[in-house]
């Protein structure tokens, strides 16, 4: 009991939110170092390195939806400036992942850099929309540019090396053209904070600090300083000697952004200045002194045929408007459903019936659409179990791998169920979320508890795809109560995976931190919500 009321009192603590954003982001730090720094020790895991890139872009995007959740449950929450942060750290620090396999898959890094450079797009487009809440269109464009020597310099610097150019004068010039899109984004960044009128910044301070325009500045100087880092880490793969005579013109750039970023806090000019505003003119003189489905009556007395107008005639009464049923319509849509899998399980070899089955899916979808509502999503995630197990396909590959029906129906199902009743705008209530989480449980644990761990993808993906689902229903019924059946599957998951791969994790305990900094990052919106039911309470008190 005192523990339950100390990890609630930690979850209500007012930094705790940011406390376990920190924790989380040092775990995965510390985690991906300890999976990939064995790697370089070994020459025949070269290909392996590519868990960092994953894992990186896997919590950045983990961070950036947390953010978007945590500003859904309250406008502006200020939980999110945290977050905001970290989410500029990890995009440099995702970008320079793929120095460490460009050298060795420049074409694979460069297309992996085209695809993330697509991705962030999206990302800065939700990050500005939905958590800074000002589109601001310059800023938007002189963050691309700068982002974009990020994700696709490794690949082409990778390339060159492969075509022969390794001397210094020759990948000099090719590292220069990510330099001056440096240089140039930095410029629209002077340019762009010029705009920002004393009026603004008058009119910033009534709104949250998340909303104001100092937090998009506060996020792209972090992309700005990273992308100034990445661009000198670079030499280590590349092994490129790069003169102080390169630094100049991105610290002069620098001057004039820390110029009108103290205009728009309203600081103002002191002496100490001088000495950052000098330091060209110190640099330029270091530079200037170093160089470098037969007959119609059997047909009639069929059991599946009967089956199946029972379903029909049961349908019927769902969509009834008789006063006497109302109170259970949609009672009769579970039946008529039952029915109809009775149908199938007396005639699920007829080809004709296939057909049949999957016309009725497509129906189905169509009024899924129309309604909009969980009732039809339901009816649509058993059609398609139902049209999965008729394919004698299917049948065959489960025997094969000898899984029992009973618990691929539950697997199958819950999915569905899940993703479905994500998909429609009517809030589903909890006893349905309950009910799919636990046949999906059952099928995680059913299918692969006895699973090696080469096996072991399916039922992570799957229960990743039970807590992406969550997240969608806590996103839109602002109620991280939600959340809560779905983390079942995930329980689940969890069990089987330590069952099956006890001796794995004791060798790559990399992974096991890389797994507590995701707990930590959930952990961390838990208190955001938990703080946030604090200040509701107060508010209506």
């Amino acid at each position: 009991m005192d523990l339950s009321k100390n990890v609630l009192k930690l979850l209500k603590w007012k930094a705790g939110p940011s406390f376990f954003y920190i924790l989380s982001a040092a775990c995965i730090l510390l985690g991906a170092a300890m999976i990939t720094i064995p790697l370089y020790e070994n020459s025949n895991l070269l290909a392996k390195r590519f868990y960092l890139v994953g894992v990186l872009h896997s919590y950045e995007i983990a961070l950036l939806c947390v953010s978007l959740l945590v500003c859904r449950w309250k406008k502006s929450n200020k939980d999110a400036i945290s977050l905001v942060c970290l989410l500029g750290i990890f995009i440099i620090g995702s970008t320079i992942s793929l120095d460490t396999v460009s050298v060795e898959f420049a074409q694979t890094t460069l297309i992996l850099g085209i695809i993330s450079l697509l991705f962030v797009f999206l990302k800065l487009h939700l990050l500005f929309k939905k958590i800074l809440g000002n589109n601001n269109i310059l800023l938007f464009i002189a963050l691309i540019i700068l982002l974009l020597p990020n994700f696709i310099m490794p690949g082409i610097l990778g390339l060159a090396l492969e075509n022969g150019l390794k001397n210094n004068r020759q990948l000099i010039p090719i590292w220069s053209i990510g330099w001056f899109l440096t240089i140039f984004a930095g410029i629209l960044f002077v340019f762009t904070a010029r705009k920002v009128s004393a009026q603004d910044i008058v009119n910033d301070k009534v709104k949250p600090f998340l909303s104001r325009r100092v937090m998009q500045w506060i996020f792209s100087l972090i992309v700005f300083t990273g992308t100034i880092c990445h661009q000198y880490t670079m030499s280590f793969s590349f092994d490129l000697r790069i003169s102080i005579a390169n630094v100049l013109p991105l610290v002069i750039v620098g001057i004039f952004l820390g110029f009108e970023f103290k205009r728009v806090l309203q600081k103002k000019f002191a002496i100490g200045d001088l000495s950052w505003i000098l330091s060209p003119v110190v640099l330029a003189f270091v530079v200037a002194s170093n160089q470098p489905a037969q007959s119609a009556y059997e047909l009639a007395s069929y059991p599946a045929l009967l089956l199946g107008v029972t379903s029909a005639a049961t349908l019927f009464l769902h969509f009834s408007k008789r006063s006497y049923i109302a109170k259970y319509k949609h009672f009769f849509l579970y039946i008529a459903a039952i029915y109809f899998l009775s149908a199938i399980v007396v005639w699920n070899n007829s080809l004709v019936f296939i057909w049949l089955l999957r016309v009725a899916l497509l129906i189905a979808f169509m009024l899924m659409l129309r309604y909009q509502n969980f009732y039809w999503a339901v009816t649509v995630a058993l059609l398609s179990v139902t049209n999965i197990f008729v394919e004698p396909q299917f049948l065959h590959i489960a025997q094969e791998i000898r899984l029992s029906y009973v618990k691929v129906f539950c697997l199958l199902l819950g999915t569905m169920t899940l993703l479905l009743c994500a998909l429609v705008p009517q809030k589903t209530p909890k006893k349905v979320l309950v009910i799919a989480s636990i046949l999906f449980a059952i099928g995680i644990h059913g299918c692969f508890a006895d699973a090696n761990i080469k096996d072991l993808y399916a039922p992570a993906i799957s229960s990743l795809g039970a807590i992406f689902c969550g997240g969608i229903f806590s996103w839109r019924y602002r109620d991280f109560k939600a959340f809560a059946p779905t983390i079942l599957p995930a329980m689940v998951n969890g069990q089987t995976f330590l069952y099956s791969s006890g001796e794995f994790l004791l060798n790559n305990k990399g992974w096991i931190v890389i797994a507590i900094s995701f707990i930590l990052l959930a952990l961390g919106a838990m208190s955001s919500f938990a703080n946030l039911d604090q200040e509701e309470h107060a508010q209506t008190t």
